[in-house]
This record gives structure tokens, C-alpha cells and sequence, in this order.
């Protein structure tokens, strides 16, 4: 139940950013650029009078995207984070996790006299 609490402030926390309101200075460009998405999937499968046999089943998927970006002269930094979770109750087998996942990764780009580009990535993948 800790796990779940985690991932839904961090749902959450993500989702601020993109319910902010415009600034006063809206002539000013900013060299940051957000944007993200949260999703939540619910289904059910209900057999009843059914001769082929099967199970009852019922499943939720939650799952979220967000990136900030920084562009500015001869620097690129590119940074993102993918989350999802699901569980599944099938029949009398009792609730299975059906999706887990933390993506997280940030690349920083520096473009040099040469035209030439230092690229430093880093990317963290893991489950739940």
C-alpha cells in the first residue's frame, strides 16, 4: 500500500505543473518547455451463461508521461519520466500486479565551437 501512496503523490506532483496558471510577463520566453499526461484505464469482463468457460475479471492501469525540456544558446537538456501502474482481479485467483514500471531520463547536449556535440545521457529503468 506504500508503493501505491508513492506513486500516486508522485502522479500528482506531476501534474501540478501543468495546471499552472499563465505568468504576468507573457512576452518573455521561457527556455524551459513542460508538458505531460496522466491516464487511468478501468475494465471489467463479466461471463455469465457462458458455455466456453472463462473467468470474471476486473483490472485498473494507471499510468503518466511528463518532460521538461531546456533550450537555450548551445544547451540542450532533455528530461523525462514515465510512470504506470496496474493490478488485476481474475475469477477467485485474487489481485495480481499486471503493470509496473519507472522511466527516468535526462540527456544534456552542449554544442561545441566545432559544431561538434558532447552528449551525456543517463537513463534509470526499473520496477516496482
Amino acid at each position: 500500500m506504500n508503493k501505491m501512496k508513492t506513486l500516486f503523490i508522485a502522479l500528482l506532483c506531476m501534474g501540478v505543473g501543468t495546471l499552472s496558471a499563465q505568468t504576468a510577463d507573457s512576452t518573455q520566453i521561457s527556455p524551459w518547455t513542460k508538458e505531460g499526461f496522466a491516464g487511468l484505464k478501468l475494465t471489467q469482463v463479466s461471463l455469465t451463461n457462458w458455455a466456453a468457460g472463462g473467468d470474471n475479471s476486473v483490472a485498473f492501469d494507471l499510468q503518466g508521461t511528463y518532460q521538461i525540456n531546456y533550450k537555450k544558446g548551445k544547451h540542450l537538456w532533455n528530461n523525462r519520466i514515465e510512470l504506470a501502474y496496474g493490478l488485476n482481479k481474475t475469477g477467485d485467483d485474487g489481485t495480481r500486479k499486471a503493470n509496473d514500471k519507472i522511466y527516468l531520463n535526462t540527456n544534456y547536449c552542449q554544442t561545441l565551437v566545432c559544431q561538434c556535440v558532447r552528449h551525456f545521457p543517463d537513463t534509470v529503468f526499473s520496477r516496482i
